[in-house]
């Protein structure tokens, strides 16, 4: 995800679509939150970007087969794939009232650093756990055995976290150096990922390569920071290193291993035992072992310049069908070479990562599980150098320093966590008006919240009126409200909505959006038909005579979150306790006002759905099929195009008129509508 969500657009219409094959999890509503390894309304305020599917309930998508071969394999050891597809949108462009105040190109939210360590502490202990948690390895391995999940291909390493860590600088507004600090600080601290503090090495370099944190021994020279390491744990450390009299801070460890030591893999059964995963790691013998799960393999001839020590790699294209050595190269300190009496006391090995293949490779490798292992003193297969092969740089002089606090140009909402996760949204607004702030501090005029759309609560008192965005879709009818007339502010927090709600985009499922001109339906895929294959008007008929088969299909989502109701008060106390107000969202008053406010009207029904009338549906359908493209086709694939069309626009009014039947409350009018233009489809699907 930090590498594709830049790819987003801007617009309010913009989606992006990840696909992917995975192996399958216990059950279908747990995709998302096993593959994110976190809660996913935390995941998405985090990232920027949220699942259609979670945010509205439905989706366009059809995975039912793939539903039915997950669950035929579930107990047998030997799941397969299955294709997963989500389209990321961002949260709040579905909602026009929250649109033009949410700026993208600026953070969105803040969040307090204490609050974000905790959150990315509890996420890297979900993402490492089960491979670096030495308690629960038993259980791990006997249910891999039984009912392998996707998260058990291990496709993530501590460069995950950083990347996290960069795509949240993009979208959140936080005192980076206190969370960073706070982070590592809870990370060295831990006692469950045994495993994991391996990797503290690796974990501090890549922050500091992205600029991000700068360990203490990072900021030193190497020989400083190996002599500041041996006279903490009380072991030598040597001045300089005969073949490398200098060092810069980072050294990039190049590793040949020749043909020969790979070997042991060509027996290996891949169906039996998977493609066994590989790290590098630096160790000296009763002092230290750091592991590097970040690293670059290639088979090929690594030609080195002793004198400048930089590289180049002539990658052989035949790989393992070829006869070349395997070169793999990682990012490392380079003052851990300087710990011990001499530079045979440091080892680079290729390590094999723990695997449910450990019973095969254990009596080849033993216990270290170590492919091949050699010092400093191999200057034909060990090489330390000043940047990656290919760059004529060291890696931290093209690297900036990234800022520490983003500057927030404006009140944004400011995310509380709860349990390690992000739960409420909280924002404070100023009336800095004079007429405005004298009304405020009138007692006699009530102020009422109400909410405004999916993304949006509107608050009111006498003639003025003011709305407040958020960037994740929320729900007012639990919202807490404190007014500090004198000051002339009020704060409002609100719990995120979840997906099976009756607020957020539950007010409107099926949300209309004006993108250049035309209407939208914001939670629906779009399909350029002129550009789908041609389809036989047999299998035409077969494939869609039932609503359920229509490329447009409604599918509940099955996970939910607890909401807040503790009520409890949020509001920062300025010292002027007897000057604000609380307002709770479950009194009679306020909740008549987010029943009567929640759509676009004074006195609107919450249920009434004005923006998913058939007509509007209808518009977003017949818009898929142009007067220009039915002209650039052939007649007879006009025909077949027009059967789709009139299909799937069936479809979508079935769907339509099922959701407003299970609405309690649903406008008269809107219903009879519905139900005639269910009516009507119906009886011409029966005609044909």
């Amino acid at each position: 995800m930090p590498a594709t969500v830049p790819l987003l657009g801007t617009k309010s219409n913009s989606v992006l679509y990840v696909e992917t094959l995975l192996r399958s999890s216990n059950k279908t509503s747990d995709y998302l939150p096993t593959i994110l390894h976190a809660d996913v309304a935390t995941f998405c305020l985090i990232a920027g970007v949220a699942p259609t599917i979670y945010l509205t309930g439905s989706t366009s998508e059809n995975f039912g087969s793939e539903a039915v071969l997950g669950h035929s394999k579930r107990d047998t050891g030997t799941m397969g794939q299955s294709r997963f597809r989500v389209a990321w949108q961002r949260p709040w462009t579905g909602d026009p009232s929250a649109i033009a105040q949410v700026d993208i190109t600026s953070p969105t939210i803040a969040i307090d650093p204490s609050d974000m360590a905790r959150v990315f502490f509890q996420w890297y202990l979900q993402i490492f756990s089960e491979f670096e948690d030495m308690t629960n390895q038993l259980c791990v391995h006997i249910r891999r055995v039984v009912n392998p999940l996707s998260r058990d291909l291990g496709h993530y390493t501590r460069m995950t976290i950083v990347s996290l860590i960069g795509l949240a600088q993009k979208n959140i507004c936080c005192d980076w150096r206190s969370f960073t600090e706070a982070l590592v600080d809870h990370i060295q601290r831990d006692q469950t990922l045994i495993v994991g503090s391996n990797s503290m090495q690796e974990l501090c370099t890549l922050l500091h390569l992205s600029g991000i944190y700068t360990a203490s021994m990072l900021d030193k020279t190497p020989f400083a920071a190996a002599q500041g390491f041996a006279s903490a744990i009380s072991c030598p450390a040597v001045s300089s290193i005969e073949r490398y009299p200098t060092l810069p801070n980072v050294v990039a460890v190049a590793l040949v291993i020749p043909r020969g030591s790979l070997q042991i893999f060509d027996p290996v059964d891949i169906d039996r035992f998977g493609t066994p995963g590989l790290h590098m790691a630096l160790h000296c013998s009763g002092i230290f072992e750091n592991s590097f799960f970040s690293i670059h393999l290639c088979f090929g001839r690594l030609e080195v310049d002793e004198g400048q020590h930089v590289g180049v790699i002539k990658e052989d294209e035949k790989g393992w069908q070829g006869h070349s050595s395997l070169i793999a190269i990682c990012l490392a300190p380079a003052f851990q070479f300087l710990i011990g009496r001499g530079a045979d006391d440091v080892h680079v090995a290729l390590v094999l990562n723990s695997s449910a293949a450990d019973h095969h490779f254990v009596p080849i490798l033993g216990p270290s599980m170590r492919v091949y292992d050699t010092s400093i003193t191999d200057r034909q297969n060990l090489h330390l150098l000043r940047a990656l092969p290919g760059d004529a740089e060291e890696p931290v002089s093209v690297l900036q320093e990234r800022p520490q606090q983003l500057e927030c140009p404006k009140a944004i909402p400011l995310a509380l966590c709860r349990d390690q996760s992000l739960d409420r949204l909280t924002i404070r607004t100023k009336f800095t008006d004079e007429i405005e702030s004298r009304d405020l501090q009138n007692q006699e005029l009530k102020v009422k919240i109400v909410q405004q759309g999916p993304c949006a609560m509107r608050i009111t008192f006498g003639s003025h009126s003011k709305v407040l965005a958020f960037p994740f879709p929320v729900d007012g009818a639990y919202s807490k409200t404190t007014i500090a007339r004198r000051k002339s502010w009020i704060e409002v927090t609100v719990p995120l909505s979840s997906p099976t709600g009756s607020h957020g985009y539950n007010m409107r499922p099926f949300p209309m959006i004006s993108a250049e001109g035309y209407l939208n339906c914001w939670g629906l895929g779009r399909v350029n038909l002129a550009k789908q294959p041609i389809l036989p008007l047999s299998t035409a008929r077969s494939g869609l005579a039932q609503p359920s088969s229509a490329p447009v299909a409604v599918t509940e989502t099955g996970s939910a979150r607890q909401e807040d109701e503790d009520g409890e008060d949020d509001g920062d106390d300025d010292g002027d306790d007897d000057d604000e107000e609380s307002v709770d969202a479950d009194s009679s008053e306020c909740r008549q006002g987010v029943e009567a406010g929640g759509g676009t009207g004074e006195g609107q029904s919450r249920t009434s759905l004005p923006d998913v009338e058939p007509a509007l549906i209808n518009a977003y359908v017949a818009a898929q099929l142009t007067e220009q493209q039915a002209r650039s086709q052939s007649s007879r694939r006009i025909t077949q195009t027009m059967r789709l069309y009139s299909r799937t626009r069936g479809a979508a009014i079935a769907a339509l008129y099922r959701h407003l039947q299970q609405q309690r409350r649903v406008a008269p009018q809107i219903q009879r509508a519905a139900q005639q233009q269910h009516t009507r489809y119906t009886n011409a699907q029966l005609v044909e």
